[in-house]
Order: structure tokens, then C-alpha cells, then sequence
């Protein structure tokens, strides 16, 4: 299971960024774009490391980003996507409050940028504000390709979910069902929110009815399991 959106660092990146990956970098660049290619560079390096179970690499590489993108900010304040950029490396470190903050100054300057909507409709989902969160999410399925866009969320809505659902049993196993019991509501709303996105999404369906049945809320269960046999 993705502790991230890794999708997202491919639209934000590599479509956009263009400073990673196997292309070749030009020469004699700024300094704050030479700042700027070093902290894209760290955020990939965090990816990588949450993608191979090393949370503790990515935190150092993602912070090592943070200050990159301070750098290029300083440098040059009106630096394109530097803001952008540096939510996104907050996200990585799981700050949804300090993401959201910087998605929001990003979006100041374009307020167009698919990916700066997406991310930060996952980070406020993230966050707990779902209905934020989904609003930011379809707006960018409004501007973007919205049947790619709202193929990817409905993934990464049930990665969400599945992860919070883990969470729960911990809390559970630790004796804080008053918190489980909301971590699991909280995974049941977001499959709920896969599930208004994309009606057609079994998956999201046959989880919420796995999951209100797992604590015991059978009249959702039912309503949802007559999605299926329509």
C-alpha cells in the first residue's frame, strides 16, 4: 500500500518540473535554478525511500528539499513553482497544514496548475476536511483530463483509506477505541468520497461494505451492497 500519492510527483515533476529524471540538465543555469534542480533532486530521493519502507531516509531528504526550495525563494522570490514545490515536500513529510498553506500561496500565482488542486485536495482529505478536500479535487479534474484525474484519486482515496483503516486497529490494539472508532468512520467517509467521485468504482463499494460491517453499521452496508447488484 502508497503511504503517498506517488502520482502526483509524476504530474508535478516530471511533466512539469522537468529538471528530473534522465534528462539531461542545462548548463549555466541560475543559481536559484541550479537551487531549485537540487531540491526537486531531495524530493525524489524521499519518494524513493517512502516507496522502499525507509521513512527515516525520506524525512531527511525531504527536509533537505524544504531548505533548497527556502533557498530558491530567497534568491528569487518570484521563481516559478518554488511554492508549489515546496508543498509538495511538505506532503511528503505528512505536514498537511503547512502543504495546504503553500498549495494555497502557489495557487495565488496560478490558479490554473491542475496539480497544485489535486495534491491539496489530498492533503485536506488527509487533513480531515473531506468535503474541502474533494472540492479541490474535482476542481482539478475540471481543468485537467478529468477521466484520468478521477481515476487516479479514486486510487489514492482508497489507499487513504486502507491506511487509516490499519491505523485504527493500532489505536484499537492500544486500548484507544474512542479514536479507533473515529479512524474508522474516517476510512468509511473517505471510500464514501472514492464512491461520489466515481459511481462505477466496485472496489470503493465492496470496501465500504466490508468496512460498515466490520463495525457493525449494517444499514450502510446494505444500502452499499445494493450498488452492487444494480
Amino acid at each position: 500500500m502508497k503511504t503517498i500519492s506517488t502520482s502526483l510527483l509524476t504530474v508535478l515533476f516530471a511533466l512539469l518540473l522537468g529538471s528530473c529524471g534522465t534528462e539531461e540538465k542545462p548548463q549555466n543555469t541560475s543559481p536559484a535554478r541550479r537551487a531549485f534542480d537540487a531540491g526537486t533532486d531531495l524530493c525524489l530521493e524521499a519518494e524513493t525511500a517512502l516507496r522502499e519502507g525507509d521513512p527515516s531516509a525520506a524525512q531527511i531528504a525531504a527536509h533537505a528539499s524544504l531548505a533548497k526550495f527556502d533557498e530558491v525563494l530567497k534568491l528569487d522570490p518570484e521563481f516559478a513553482v518554488a511554492k508549489g514545490a515546496k508543498a509538495h515536500a511538505y506532503y511528503l513529510l505528512r505536514d498537511f497544514t503547512e502543504c495546504t498553506r503553500w498549495y494555497q500561496l502557489a495557487l495565488l500565482e496560478d490558479s490554473n496548475f491542475v496539480s497544485y488542486h489535486y495534491e491539496m485536495g489530498l492533503c485536506l482529505i488527509e487533513a480531515g476536511n473531506i468535503p474541502k478536500g474533494m472540492a479541490s479535487i474535482e476542481k482539478a479534474a475540471e481543468l485537467g483530463k478529468t477521466d484520468e484525474i478521477m481515476e487516479m484519486a479514486g486510487g489514492d482515496l482508497l489507499d487513504i483509506a486502507g491506511l487509516a483503516y490499519q491505523m485504527s486497529d493500532t489505536m484499537a490494539h492500544r486500548n484507544d477505541f474512542r479514536k479507533a472508532s473515529n479512524m474508522q468512520r474516517y476510512a468509511v467517509g473517505v471510500l464514501m468520497a472514492a464512491h461520489q467521485l466515481d459511481s462505477s468504482n466496485t472496489a470503493a463499494i465492496r470496501q465500504i461494505v466490508l468496512l460498515t460491517e466490520a463495525i457493525g453499521d449494517t444499514l450502510t452496508a446494505n444500502r452499499y451492497r445494493n450498488f452492487l447488484n444494480d
